[in-house]
């Protein structure tokens, strides 16, 4: 088994724009866009729905960001934003799926959770939040203005 083969604790080969890229890579990019959204929610450099609250109901517009992001700086097309609902359906959050990897980044808004889940294949919202459907709603953040901030290197995105 190579290092890049996905199995217990090895990292899976992903390529984009001409350069591996590994999960680590992915993983780290997360961590960083969770502090920046962390020190954003003062200083509102990037302003989206409830960037302000962060990580309080900014699910949606945080897992689209970090789609936009992926898509932006590693080519990564495959990363499905996840709608989950309670059975009552008057609760819904929303969180990020790439190649069986769970990437939440405001699961720590919710009581149990300590911290973002980055890059895991269990998360114990997909049970509080039992109906999970693929979101396709990208008009709630605006890509090319993401695309921008990116390029402008306002992101602290990694490599």
């Amino acid at each position: 088994m190579t290092q890049y083969e996905y199995d217990a604790g090895y990292f899976e080969t992903l390529l984009a724009k001409g350069r591996q890229v590994v999960k680590a890579d992915i993983d780290q990019s997360a961590c960083r866009l969770v502090t920046f959204l962390d020190n954003n929610r003062k200083a509102e450099i990037f302003k989206f729905p409830f960037s302000y609250s962060f990580p309080m109901n900014s699910c949606q517009g945080t897992s689209l960001l970090f789609k936009f992001l992926l898509e932006e700086k590693y080519g990564i097309d495959r990363a499905v934003i996840v709608k989950g609902t309670k059975r009552n359906r008057y609760e819904s959050h929303y969180w990020v799926e790439l190649d069986g990897n769970i990437y939440d980044l405001t699961a720590h808004q919710f009581r149990g959770v300590r911290e973002p889940i980055i890059g895991e294949t269990y998360s114990p919202l997909k049970r509080r939040f039992p109906t999970q459907v693929a979101d396709r709603e990208y008009d709630f953040l605006d890509r090319e203005t993401v695309n921008a901030f990116h390029r402008g290197n306002v992101f602290d995105f990694g490599l």
